[in-house]
């Protein structure tokens, strides 16, 4: 007997057996020697949502700083007045 393996829930460009989730099990390899499966594929692909970029968190504390110094100086300013 071959050794299963399962891959679950992706999208595969060439599957065409569901209405929305797989009916069908998609076979990835199937050989006497192996089975790899997804029992149960997707029919559209999944949306990205795109990785936050970590160099963007340092600019983006520089103006925050800046800004407060900014209005705290101002507000003080009309303290004295």
């Amino acid at each position: 007997m071959a050794p299963e393996a399962t891959i679950d829930k992706n999208h595969w460009d060439d599957y065409s057996g569901g209405d929305g989730i797989g009916d069908t099990p998609y076979v990835i390899l199937y050989t006497d020697y192996a089975k790899i499966m997804d029992y149960h594929p997707l029919m559209e692909p999944v949306p990205v949502i795109p990785k936050f970029p970590s160099w963007i968190i340092l600019p983006l504390f520089i103006v925050a700083t800046l800004v407060v110094i900014i209005v705290r100086n101002k507000l003080s300013k009309k303290g004295l007045e």
